[in-house]
């Protein structure tokens, strides 16, 4: 069992000026925004109840779609911000739409340390925090949401250190790993000596791993400097990692840029670039086999972005490049109105006016079923062809 409430993140006041001399205000009005929802579940691991935050991607409900999963230690402090951050550059097309997943804390220094230190107390519960990730957090979110099998674990400070915890007990839980100034010093460096032992063994090592410190002294510093020094001696086929030391940047600052700079490292290849669309249907989709490789499930180009590129080639008069543009949007996203009349557009510009009706026939259907927004246009386009053919 388990209830949800929605994550309110601020307030938009509309404020309606009148026409009078001294513009008076004479109306206000408030719309809420939200930018998720918490979900309280039981853990029987754990033995307690924990809170998730949900970041879902816009088109959510409405679509079938999979997505990646960001799942973001330290939830209270940074849910907000790095939702954000996910919403403004998937909308650039910079990294694909994901989901988030943040989880706030309960007993910190328990949950994240992954060795028992006499100076903490409550220290050493890491191991048991990772089989509820493993065993009861992941399942759960890929039961619950539509998932890809791609998962990136981020986490800061005390969470950073159990982040590289989890890269070298569990490396194959995730694919990429975002540590945002850990406390490598952690027991005497417990983290870099296991990362020698670790690193020595890999030969090949398929995973993403984006390292971050501030300006926080020499002492920690000297950690880090023996964690990446371990690294570049080893040097793992397909391990494609960085160290940044952002000096300009303090403990309490780094989070976001390292989330935004990590994200962006991770996904760096997403965009299509020019001269790949430039090359058409086949050389984009070249493309997405290279992420399919890369990431290890099927990626392909959305519905919004092939049917932008369809209409490209369509205003250079390309009609065969168009027509095979369209008819494969349709073969990835049937369900949709809006790629049968785009078609149905490039058919008759084409001359093909009885199979442009065909498909604006069917673009209206399904905008009658689906309530589209769009409903009206699509009649009034498969109206007109009609009339014309029985002219």
């Amino acid at each position: 069992m388990y209830s949800r409430r929605r994550i309110w993140s601020f307030i938009i006041v509309a404020v309606l000026a009148a026409s009078f001399p001294c513009g008076n205000l004479f109306a206000q009005q408030a719309a809420k925004i939200f930018v998720g929802e918490a979900i309280n579940i039981h853990s029987e691991i754990l033995g307690e109840d924990r809170t998730l935050y949900i970041y879902t991607p816009q088109g959510y409900s409405s679509t079938e779609d999979r997505y990646p999963v960001l799942y973001m230690l330290d939830g209270g402090e940074h849910f907000v911000h790095v939702s954000g951050i996910i919403h403004y550059l998937s909308g650039i097309g910079h990294i694909p739409q994901m989901i988030m997943v943040a989880i706030p804390n309960t007993r910190r220094t328990h949950d994240f340390t992954p060795t028992y230190n006499e100076e903490f107390p409550t220290s050493g519960g890491g191991e048991k925090f990772l089989n509820f990730l493993e065993n009861e957090f992941i399942p759960y979110i890929d039961q619950t949401y539509r998932t890809q099998p791609y998962r990136i674990l981020a986490g800061h400070s005390l969470t950073g250190t159990f982040t590289v915890y989890t890269l070298l007990t569990k490396p194959d839980l995730f694919g990429g790993y975002i540590s945002i100034s850990p406390s490598i010093g952690w027991d005497d460096g417990v983290m870099v000596k296991r990362a020698k032992s670790f690193f020595q063994k890999q030969a090949r090592f398929n995973k993403f791993f984006y390292l971050t410190l501030g300006d926080e002294g020499e002492w920690k510093f000297s950690f880090f400097k023996d964690l990446t020094d371990t690294i570049r001696r080893t040097r793992p086929q397909d391990f494609n990692w960085k160290f940044v030391h952002m000096k300009d940047e303090s403990h309490v600052s780094i989070p976001h840029k390292s989330v935004y700079d990590g994200l962006e490292l991770l996904y760096k290849d997403w965009a299509v670039p020019d001269g790949v669309a430039a090359g058409g249907l086949e050389s984009i989709l070249n493309h997405y086999r290279q992420l399919t490789d890369k990431f290890g499930y099927t990626v392909s180009p959305s519905e919004i972005y092939l049917n932008i590129l369809g209409y490209e080639f369509l205003n250079i008069r390309d009609l065969e490049e168009a027509l095979s543009i369209f008819a494969y949007n349709i073969k990835l996203y049937p369900n949709s109105a809006n790629v049968y009349d785009s078609y149905g557009e490039a058919l008759e510009r084409d001359s093909q006016l009885e199979k442009a009706l065909e498909n604006y026939q069917i673009a209206y259907n399904k905008g009658k079923e689906n309530s589209d927004p769009n409903e009206n246009i699509y009649r009034q386009n498969y109206e007109r062809v009609k009339k014309y053919l029985e002219e």
